[in-house]
């Protein structure tokens, strides 16, 4: 597992960062349909357009899939999407589009936009030609990001496993990304452009830890239930997640917001029952209890994501809310599962 990895992390320094830095956001294409031909790179082109034929069936338990199409085997997600085309000539379909994307083009998917990039296969099976392609895919989720590799020629579709990273930062970073490029006010290419460096970079420390499991993906996605909305506890959230570790101050929020501070606390304890304070505790608090009962990350790795330096203030930190230190309530969760 370790080696996909770091072969997405050694693709990610060599070839999507430097063309960033290169190209800015000239080779990144928004998918939000219907997509304008004239918004493609001169060699992105349209090769057809279609609309799913059947009703999709509605994904009301899934975490990352909200629709299927299951006859045409295509997806929509909860949340958005970046995807680098590596080698090749990736076909995707992209809402009501199938686009033919060259090596060293990026995409931003939003969420709930219908998704195929097994095309190349479903087109040119019975085909001479091998049009073999590498994809990387990121999906950017509330405190996590999925990445994997997809390969595709005329008549295989293969990709490499799922891989789950702790990146809390990342989501409202991209959504602040989406924002600008759909506003296109002034200057937006070149704050797109840092959007997407801080984005990549943000991914690549992620990466350097361990992988998490894939079932404790929606438990973390659950602790943000309301970070999409534009509610007074959404916006906070966003804010939280783009400064994890760090807690802001109120002060710091209500700015964000356009409040005051004390119109902030009033507000969201009215919005909420909680006061802030003890919703910024309760947030890291469950964090800590969703990683120490579904992964077997070691207390000071824990207490590390967590922002606490020392491992030993974290065990007592945990232990005043909680009651056990976090040895003993990752004990007693083993000791009630069996």
């Amino acid at each position: 597992m370790r080696r996909y990895t770091e072969e997405i992390s050694f693709w990610v320094r060599s070839r999507l960062l430097p063309l960033i830095r290169c190209e800015g956001v000239n080779r990144l294409i928004f998918c939000q349909p219907p997509i304008d031909p004239k918004s493609l790179p001169q060699d992105v082109q349209i090769v057809a357009h279609q609309e799913p034929r059947h009703q999709p069936s509605i994904q009301r338990r899934s975490w990352e899939v909200s629709q299927i199409w299951r006859k045409e085997k295509i997806c929509a997600f909860r949340f958005p999407h970046l995807a680098f085309v590596l080698d090749g000539v990736a076909e995707i379909w992209l809402g009501s589009a199938v686009l033919r994307i060259p090596s060293d083009t990026l995409l931003l998917v939003p969420p709930n936009v219908p998704i195929d990039d097994d095309q190349p296969h479903r087109r040119f099976l019975t085909a001479t030609e091998k049009f073999l392609t590498k994809v990387i895919w990121f999906l950017i989720a509330p405190s996590l990001v999925r990445t994997h590799i997809c390969y595709s020629d005329s008549s295989r579709h293969f990709f490499t496993p799922l891989q789950f990273f702790f990146a809390p930062s990342v989501y409202p970073l991209v959504l602040t990304l989406m924002d600008e490029i759909e506003r296109k006010q002034e200057g937006y290419q070149d704050v797109a452009t840092s959007y997407l460096t801080a984005i990549f970079w943000q991914i690549l420390r992620a990466m350097k830890e361990i992988p998490l499991p894939e079932h404790c993906a929606s438990s973390l996605i659950q602790i943000f239930p309301e970070v999409a909305d534009d509610s007074l506890p959404g916006q906070i959230c966003r804010l939280i997640l783009r400064t994890f570790p760090n807690t802001p101050s109120a002060r710091r929020l209500a700015e964000f917001v356009g409040v005051s501070p004390s119109h902030l606390r009033h507000t969201f304890k009215n919005q909420t029952g909680q006061n802030l304070q003890a919703y910024l505790r309760s947030l890291k608090l469950r964090i800590a209890q969703t990683l120490l009962h579904q992964t077997d990350f070691p207390i000071a790795l824990i207490a590390r994501i967590l922002g606490f330096h020392d491992p030993l203030y974290f065990s007592r930190w945990f232990r005043k809310a909680v009651g056990f230190s976090p040895s003993d309530f990752r004990r007693l969760l083993v000791i009630k599962s069996s």
